[in-house]
């Protein structure tokens, strides 16, 4: 015989009980025939397992005020998904919540707005899919209401080049001062390490990883998945600004990069500005957008350039 209860099977076998598949439904209880007749009922609930919907990246927390703030979500397929905060951990009650659709065109992300929140507060954040919580809980402070004279901590870094390390000394150092946010200053991952110096000098013409949309959407979800920084990223917000590696390649600027020519018969050594593909810098700036929850950017044909206020900060 076999039943299920809460999203589980369970098989019975003499008097004990064994659960055997995780599902996601919202049956409580089913009582089931003999053995014979379960098989296309086991199909049935293998062919649910297989399309469930789960949270994959994030709950990412970004774009902080002293009353809102915005929520990055990446789920495995297409999914409509609940984003809920709550004041305490066992979301009882739920203060405030938003539905993001995930979008299968670009790799089934989402960023969701909440407003109407407590300056100076600590909020727990979930994403819920068909009723049931799917991936981790994180959690942030809001910030001070603007002008208030209070004694804030924030911290920064950059150059973060193994982003597979599960060395988390530094940031475990971070979270001990806790930061009401950690601003990543850029080269978060240097996703053009392995082929940069091929792109500038040895393709023509020249290129950037960043030509290619999904080269960021690997990077985005290394860094989100970083084994060192996973359990500081669920703890704290956080706020992004490219340099040079994440944008285009070494020592780049709006569409070109700072090198020196290879021409043995003339100019060799001399330095050089080689032109980068103009998707990649389109590119660069979409998937931001699409996959940090960034404060308003003031111009993003331009770049992606903002500010943030917190207190008398």
């Amino acid at each position: 015989k076999a039943f299920l209860m809460e999203g589980f099977l369970f098989f019975k076998r003499g008097r004990r009980f064994i659960r055997s598949i995780d599902i996601f439904c919202n049956f409580t209880f089913v009582k089931m025939k003999p053995m014979k007749k379960l098989y296309p009922f086991l199909l049935l609930l293998i062919s649910f397992t297989a399309i469930a919907q789960n949270v994959t990246h994030g709950p990412i927390v970004g774009a902080v005020t002293d009353t809102s703030c915005r929520v990055f979500i990446r789920t495995d397929v297409a999914a409509v998904v609940t984003i809920e905060l709550s004041s305490n951990s066992s979301f009882v009650p739920v203060i405030a919540s938003v539905v993001v659709n995930t979008d299968a065109n670009k790799d089934s992300v989402a960023i969701g707005a909440l407003g109407g929140l407590a300056a100076d507060t600590k909020y727990y954040v979930r994403a819920v899919i068909g009723e049931m919580p799917s991936g981790d809980i994180s959690s942030f402070e809001t910030f001070a209401t603007p002008g208030t004279i209070t004694h804030q901590v924030f911290t920064s870094g950059s150059c973060h080049y193994d982003i597979t390390s599960d060395d988390s000394s530094l940031y475990v150092q971070m979270a001990s001062d806790h930061p009401k946010m950690f601003i990543q200053s850029g080269d978060w991952g240097y996703p053009d390490a392995d082929s940069g110096t091929i792109d500038l000098y040895l393709v023509s013409p020249p290129t950037s990883y960043a030509a290619r949309m999904d080269n960021h959407r690997t990077f985005y979800k290394r860094r989100y998945s970083c084994p060192g920084t996973y359990s500081f990223l669920h703890s704290f917000p956080v706020d992004y600004m490219y340099d040079d590696h994440d944008f285009l390649n070494d020592n780049c600027g709006k569409d070109g990069a700072s090198g020196f020519s290879l021409d043995i018969f003339g100019t060799l050594g001399a330095p050089k500005v080689i032109s980068q593909p103009a998707i990649a810098r389109l590119n660069s700036i979409e998937a931001y957008e699409e996959w940090f929850p960034s404060y308003n950017i003031v111009d993003s044909t331009e770049g992606l350039y903002h500010s943030f206020r917190s207190g008398n900060v």
